[in-house]
């Protein structure tokens, strides 16, 4: 029996057509997957089931109730919750306080009895079977246990469906680990999840079916076992997508290393770090979390300079003081976190490319407008950059997008040395394969190009060599020819 069924559901914006007769059917005891790229109308459909906006046509059925006319409060009550990425707690408010609140809200109590809150609270947790301390506030703990106290929260409020927008998207491989197996045991007590993510391993991890949203419209649905990688990566980017290794063209084996590091230490963080790249080379770094692998990034990019040892660029020794002076160098860095660290949301995407070479784009003193629109338009055609035009703010962008426009950015700069520290992360499959080959296509550049990252089949994908860190220092070096997801994930698994 369905526990969930959004039918023929249509939405409209200004004349254009975000949604049109979609229908998603979620089985109970289920964990359903809802895919899509950026843009697909996978948000605008959330918003509809969650009752937050108002469908032009079509009917939402919740635990066989009509809940078409009701109001997102209304839909609480008949057991609907939703976990957005930002986990919509109040983080000065307890543990016990964030996962009882809703429940008080929803039946309309006027006073808290908090020695019953905490006692159901605790219940909650014991059904998860997950340990938190119950007056923790919830802005003292790391993200993977602020998901649990979002999910412990649904459960308090007898949710029957509970809806998950991009679960793993800030969590480490080992918590999305734990809060898969958590939602495998909640949806054997009964309970329909909906999984709204773009990552394929995930889909096939934990997913029972999928529905994947393309341009408004469902253009595959079904059971998860009924689509091989292939299938699913077409249904979602509409365009076949290879899975396999892109293979770019192998570094000349004759040429000198255009940066080598040699015992590289910044204590407690990493220690003793040695290796080089080539020209043209895609070296992959990853490890676990707390394995070094930002940390050693970071300080490459010259904010955090390490305690002692040598950075050689072109076999001079260098010692960049901050940013600005390994850019200076040729050290080019792309952050893990664009949003804080690498973009100016606000500003125009011209802007946000053109930020660190503007001096060249000037006349008489004076900012060369013509010249910055020019060369900005370049940049967004040659990237394939999403945008209704260049002056619209970089917050408006997609992910994928987004991260084109830092790309964009370093392209302009010219590196020698490019670090990119979680290149594709929540980004959709198609954004990600554009990534992959433009990262190629600056390796063929003679770029020597380090990717930073814990996503083992991208490392896979796209380097020629992969070294893994563990609690600090180097565990393992490997050409990809003779790797294998599974002995890499042993690697990195075991060596932690």
């Amino acid at each position: 029996m369905a526990s969930l069924v959004a039918q023929n559901i249509s939405k409209t914006y200004v004349r254009v057509p975000v949604l049109q007769d979609v229908t998603l059917s979620v089985e109970a005891a289920s964990v359903h997957c809802l895919a899509g790229e950026n843009g697909s109308g996978k948000s605008t459909l959330i918003k509809i089931i969650s009752g937050t906006l108002s469908a032009d046509t079509g009917t939402v059925i919740i635990d066989g109730h009509d809940a078409t006319r009701e109001n997102a409060l209304k839909r609480i009550g008949l057991g609907l919750s939703i976990i957005y990425q930002d986990f919509s707690l109040l983080p000065n408010l307890t543990v016990f306080e964030n996962i009882t609140f809703l429940d008080s809200v929803s039946r309309r109590r006027k006073f808290a009895n908090f020695r019953q809150m905490k006692q159901h609270a605790q219940e909650t947790l014991t059904q998860m079977d997950v340990e938190i301390l119950l007056e923790t506030l919830v802005e003292d703990l790391p993200v993977a246990n602020q998901q649990l106290v979002a999910i412990a929260r649904a459960l308090r409020n007898r949710s029957k469906i509970i809806i998950m927008d991009e679960p793993t998207s800030a969590l480490t491989r080992r918590e999305v680990k734990a809060l898969f197996k958590i939602v495998r045991s909640v949806s054997q007590q009964g309970v329909s999840f909906i999984f709204v993510t773009h990552k394929l391993e995930e889909i096939y991890e934990i997913c029972d079916e999928v529905t994947v949203l393309r341009n408004g419209k469902v253009v595959a649905t079904g059971p998860i076992a009924n689509f091989s990688t292939a299938d699913l990566s077409q249904a979602i980017t509409g365009r076949q997508i290879l899975v396999e290794r892109l293979q770019p063209p192998a570094p000349d084996p004759t040429a000198a290393p255009l940066l080598r590091v040699e015992s590289l230490t910044l204590p407690p963080l990493f220690y003793d770090v040695t290796f080089d790249v080539k020209p043209g080379e895609i070296l992959g770094l990853t490890g676990l979390l707390g394995s070094g692998r930002s940390e050693l990034a970071i300080s490459l990019s010259g904010k955090t300079p390490p305690a002692s040892g040598r950075i050689l660029l072109a076999g001079k020794p260098i010692s960049p003081r901050n940013v600005l002076e390994a850019q200076a160098l040729g050290i080019g860095y792309i952050p893990e976190d664009r949003l804080n660290e690498g973009l100016f949301l606000e500003q125009e995407i011209f802007d946000n490319i053109l930020i660190g070479n503007l001096w060249r784009r000037t006349r008489g003193g004076l900012l060369d407008f013509r010249q910055i629109r020019e060369d900005g338009q370049g940049y967004i055609k040659q990237l394939n950059i999403k945008a209704p035009e260049g002056t619209a703010p970089v917050q408006t962008l997609s992910g994928g997008n987004q991260q084109r426009v830092l790309i964009a950015r370093y392209l302009d700069l010219g590196p020698k040395v490019l670090i990119l520290n979680g290149p594709t992360m929540g980004v959709d499959v198609g954004s990600k394969r554009d990534i992959h080959l433009l990262i190629a296509q600056l390796a063929q550049r003679g770029t020597a190009v380090i990717v930073v990252s814990d996503d083992l089949p991208e490392v896979l994908s796209i380097c020629h060599r992969v070294i893994v860190l563990a609690n600090g220092r180097v565990a393992h070096e490997e050409p990809v020819e003779t790797l294998n997801l599974n002995t890499l994930v042993q690697e990195v698994t075991l060596e932690s």
